[in-house]
């Protein structure tokens, strides 16, 4: 085989990505792990929640057959059944909360005698049940503020469990003694069940104040609606019975599938291959972070995968956690030759954008300045969006259907 040339980069990106994603189709991962575990429970009704939902859903039934009763909340997407509830994301709504309460309501049915969930990201804002005294706006106002300062997921959701009914196990306890089996697309590194959609189905170790030593960190001001709540301490005995509610389950897909995927890919295409540096902190540094430490293991494919954050401040500009970082390698690669980077959102959507991520060369910036363009400040501004739109360089696949967090692969030449 020929060593890959840098000429064929966006093809072999394309190629790589491909991979990653097909390995982590849910429906995929739930065919075969219940071929290799059958599902225990005894003619469940089924409950598929999150960005990954319908093909879950589709998954179960190509290896179980119809279920009995079902509920799908999931968001706006292609291949959605029509019988299913499509909600809102990544803040929560009102609709949002109408239908954690049909949930609710659908767990509460006798009639149905054991549950199977599918759980997969975005389930954290789709099951929006706020706490007594919390409207649902305060409840949005609250993640977004988080998010805009840069809170992970593992700190967002550890705020929504204290401030919500169903998190970190509320909905587990809706199934009473009934029996309830959970089957999991993660879309958190490390897989913690209690963070992956605030764990509905799944105990809670943590505490309020845990969630308000998380708002002290990132610099919000809690309303008094939520402080009531967080330091309800009537409320917080109700949360301890959650404590108890971890329901049986198991991880179906996973970032890390994505990843192997990616690098057997690149091997096919005559890549040296191999696992990059974890996608974990701000994504304007992982940038030039990722970047060298590819460069310090040679010529090859070096993919990773995590999710970064985006500390917004006083920015004013457009974008995702992915473009923001593409741009920062951008930056550090400048005028190198035979190297290309993308970075890539495996639900097909990066941040408020109809982009999943951008490819970026040692040509990009002086690209860019050709055109009379400053690369640093779209960087400085949080402007990644209209960076690319101008340049070129973005990954637009659509939804994908699936979450498992996000790619960066580096490609030396």
């Amino acid at each position: 085989m020929s060593p890959p040339r840098f000429e064929d980069h966006e093809r072999q990106v394309h190629t790589i990505l491909g991979a990653a994603l097909a390995a982590c189709e849910p429906g995929r991962c739930v065919r075969d792990s219940v071929a290799r575990d059958p599902v225990m429970v005894p003619n469940p009704a089924v409950i598929a929640v999150g960005k990954a939902a319908p093909a879950m859903y589709r998954g179960f039934v190509e290896a179980c057959g119809e279920p009995t009763a079902r509920f799908m909340l999931t968001v706006e997407q292609p291949g959605v059944p029509g019988w299913a509830r499509t909600g809102d994301h990544p803040t929560p709504t009102p609709r949002n909360v109408g239908h954690a309460d049909a949930l609710a309501g659908f767990m509460g049915d006798p009639a149905h005698r054991s549950f199977l969930v599918l759980l997969s990201g975005g389930a954290s804002a789709l099951l929006c049940s706020p706490g007594p005294g919390i409207s649902v706006g305060a409840l949005a106002d609250l993640s977004r503020r988080l998010m805009l300062a840069g809170a992970d997921i593992r700190e967002l959701n550890t705020v929504r469990t204290h401030v919500e009914t169903l998190k970190g196990g509320g909905a587990a306890l809706l199934a009473g003694t009934r029996p309830v089996e959970l089957l999991v697309m993660s879309d958190v590194i490390g897989d913690d069940p209690e963070v992956i959609g605030s764990g509905p189905w799944s105990s809670c170790s943590s505490r309020p104040a845990d969630a308000l030593a998380v708002l002290a960190c990132r610099g919000i001001n809690a309303t008094p609606e939520v402080l009531r709540v967080l330091q309800d301490t009537e409320f917080d005995e109700r949360h301890r019975l959650r404590e108890k509610a971890r329901v049986p389950g198991r991880i179906v897909g996973r970032n890390a599938t994505a990843v192997l995927a990616a690098q057997e890919s690149a091997r096919g295409l005559g890549f040296r291959s191999g696992v990059g540096l974890d996608l974990d902190g701000g994504a304007a540094s992982l940038g030039a972070t990722v970047v060298r430490g590819a460069l310090d293991r040679g010529p090859g494919c070096w993919v990773s995968g995590g999710e970064s954050t985006v500390s917004v401040g006083g920015g004013t500009g457009r974008g995702g956690r992915n473009q923001e970082l593409a741009l920062a390698a951008a930056i550090e690669i400048d005028g190198r030759e035979g190297i290309a980077v993308a970075t890539f959102a495996t639900d097909g959507i990066d941040g408020p954008t109809d982009a999943a991520g951008a490819i970026v060369t040692g040509g990009t910036c002086e690209r860019a300045r050709r055109m009379g363009l400053d690369p640093a400040a779209f960087l400085a501004r949080h402007d990644s969006y209209a960076f690319f739109t101008r340049v070129g360089g973005h990954l637009r696949p659509g939804p994908t259907g699936t979450n498992v967090c996000d790619l960066a692969v580096v490609l030396l030449y």
